[in-house]
């Protein structure tokens, strides 16, 4: 009997046959199911890599978030500071205006102490000199009236005024030592004065140059404090990008070992399912004895049928080779889909990855360009008011200065003043001294001339010397 040109299989080779059918069914079935199962495994190996990435994602966005936060902080806290110091050098300004003020007002009131003295000692001298006046006057009268009674007796009258220009004239010296006396004294007060008024201006100097030193040493703390902030900054930022490696790393490693997880799972998938084959059941005797029986049958139809069974074995290895060709090829898609697979999340992760690092360093850029723009304005700001307060600073200076110069200036007129008077006073001593003895050279001479008048009067009239003793 023939079979579609070949000779009809025979019992045992449709039995064998469709045992072959059924291991191969059964093999699909198993094969179906691993491929269900590596699915099922890549597709949870994917979520929880996919987990994993969203939660490295997730912290260096938090990681990202709480640096920006600590950066936010440091500014206000940076900021912060500069105010404070601006508020202070604003409030040592404040104290330096009210100290100028004071001082000024101080100078004020001195010199309308100093006028009011003034004013005070010229009323003074000008009584005085009313006093002297009325004095002179009082004594010139009294004078008068005594040489008016004293014109009786003229010796006596002589006597007395003698005496009495012996007494002004010591007087008038005395006067003259007592007045040189007190405008030395006065040099030596308002040598003091001056002496004191220049340590106090010089030690207002000091302050005010230790306070200028003060204000340039905490300048200098203030550029000392911004560059180590800036220095801190750009540590922060090199650890950052330490990390930023260290993370990138990091997450090629756990890429690599998700993957070489993967295939050891997808292994270890097909060694179960390999091991899950339904193991063959005991054989007993008569089924042991069967394939023998059939083998001899098999020889004995082989000898007849051996044409139909060559053909039949050619068939059943070329059947066999078909199904390892296309199961090795299905084998070879599935590992080549795992790993385009695997391949295009890794690419996705990593373009992701990038796009989000490109996008946080542009940020970063940003940020550091912004923060330079503002700490230029900043420091332009502080060097434009500290140059401004030097100025302010110099002009005080120079002002206090050319006070001091007329200050200086009019004390020494002052002094040349009182030593003009001095030499005066002087002069004008030695001029009573001369008066004096000029006045006692001619009581001398005109005693003289009374005497001789007097010898030449009895010796013209002859009157006797009790007489002349009674005059």
């Amino acid at each position: 009997m023939l079979f579609r040109g070949r000779p009809a299989p025979t019992y045992a080779q449709r039995k064998e046959l469709q045992r072959r059918n059924e291991e191969l069914e059964l093999q699909r079935e198993l094969a179906c199911q691993a491929r269900e199962q590596a699915a099922n495994e890549r597709f949870a190996t994917e979520a929880a890599t996919r987990k994993t990435k969203d939660a490295w994602r997730e912290e260096a966005f938090q990681q990202e978030a709480e640096k920006q936060r600590e950066a936010e902080e440091q500014l206000r806290i940076q900021s912060r500071l500069e105010q404070e110091q601006e508020a202070q050098k604003l409030l040592q300004l404040e104290v330096k205006r009210k100290a100028n003020i004071e001082e000024r007002e101080r100078k004020w009131q001195a010199k309308q102490v100093r006028s009011v003295k003034e004013l005070k000692e010229q009323k003074i001298q000008k009584d005085k000199l009313f006093k002297e006046r009325k004095a002179k006057e009082i004594e010139r009268k009294a004078a008068e009236a005594r040489a008016r009674k004293l014109e009786a007796d003229p010796k006596e009258a002589v006597d007395r005024a003698l005496e009495e220009r012996r007494q002004v004239g010591y007087e008038r010296v005395e006067a003259s030592h007592r007045q040189v006396e007190q405008d030395f004294y006065a040099q030596i007060v308002e040598y003091k004065t001056q002496k004191a008024q220049q340590e106090e201006r010089l030690k207002k100097l000091r302050q005010q140059t230790s306070r200028s030193i003060a204000t340039r040493r905490a300048a200098g703390h203030a550029a000392e404090a911004e560059t180590k902030a800036k220095q801190a900054i750009l540590d922060e930022k090199r650890e950052k990008a330490i990390r930023e490696k260290e993370k990138k790393a990091a997450l090629r490693e756990l890429d690599r070992w998700k993957a070489l997880c993967a295939e050891q799972k997808l292994e270890e998938v097909l060694e179960r399912a390999r091991q899950d084959q339904p193991a063959p059941k005991p054989i007993s005797e008569a089924e042991r004895r069967k394939p023998l029986l059939e083998a001899k049958r098999r020889e004995a139809i082989k000898k007849v049928e051996m044409g139909e069974a060559q053909s039949f074995a050619d068939y059943n290895q070329k059947v066999a080779t078909t199904r390892q060709e296309e199961l090795a090829k299905a084998d070879k898609e599935r590992r080549e889909a795992i790993l385009h697979a695997t391949t295009s999340l890794e690419e996705q992760a990593r373009k992701e990855y990038e796009e989000w690092m490109a996008g946080m360093e542009l940020e970063e850029r940003q940020t550091q360009r912004e923060e330079s723009i503002r700490h230029r304005e900043s420091a332009r700001e502080q060097l434009q008011r500290r140059e401004d307060h030097q100025r302010r600073l110099d002009r005080e200076m120079r002002r206090e200065e050319a006070g001091a110069q007329r200050s200086q200036s009019a004390a020494q007129a002052d002094a040349e003043r009182r030593a003009e008077a001095a030499e005066r006073a002087e002069r004008e001593a030695q001029r009573a001294v001369l008066d004096a003895r000029r006045a006692e050279a001619i009581q001398a001479r005109e005693r003289e001339w009374e005497h001789s008048g007097l010898e030449w009067a009895r010796e013209m009239k002859g009157e006797p010397e009790e007489e002349e003793e009674e005059w």
